[in-house]
């Protein structure tokens, strides 16, 4: 202990001695924080997109347009295979896909569950997770706006006991 102290009290001289070394010692990690504060950020911005929408539905392209405006996602690539997914995830050209089955605009009008697939490129984990939990959000939030406009077109606002329909991510690796 006694070492330590001795060690603390000979840096101390050292910057009375060298005012110069004062100022880098106590600036350089200021400015060090300051700069990777703003370049160490987990936001990911411009999610490169392939859609195949199987349905072409105004539904649909509302969906979409969530997505768009959003400012996290670009939708780059409209597609109509499985195929042309593959490739384009494969190839590192897209971060996501989105497919969405033929019947979407029925079923969800229908108040029926319809099932949307989401596809990441998990080769940056941590890119694909924050992107997932966006898209999620965004799909959470055009699944709640339906459940409000089925109430209010049927007119009963204060339902009893009500099944809302629910949305699950379930994750497979490719």
């Amino acid at each position: 202990m006694n070492l330590i102290l001795n060690f603390i009290k000979k840096e101390f001289l050292q910057f009375k001695r060298d005012k110069r070394m004062f100022a880098v010692i106590l600036l350089a990690p200021v400015i060090q924080l300051i700069f990777l504060g703003y370049a160490a950020t987990l936001d990911v911005k411009d999610v490169k997109t392939v859609v195949w929408d199987q349905d072409k539905s105004e539904t649909s392209r509302e969906f979409l347009g969530k997505y768009e405006k959003s400012g996290y996602f670009t939708l780059k690539y409209y597609v109509s295979s499985y195929s042309e997914i593959t490739e384009l995830l494969d190839n590192g050209e897209v971060i996501m896909a989105i497919i969405i089955p033929p019947d979407f605009e029925k079923d969800v009008r229908s108040g029926r569950t319809s099932k949307l697939q989401t596809i990441f490129d998990g080769s940056d984990g941590n890119k694909a997770l924050i992107a997932a939990g966006y898209s999620q959000g965004i799909t959470l939030s055009f699944g709640s706006n339906i459940v409000s406009e089925f109430i209010e077109r049927s007119g009963r606002k204060n339902l009893p006991v009500m099944r809302i329909p629910v949305i699950e991510a379930e994750t497979r690796a490719w």
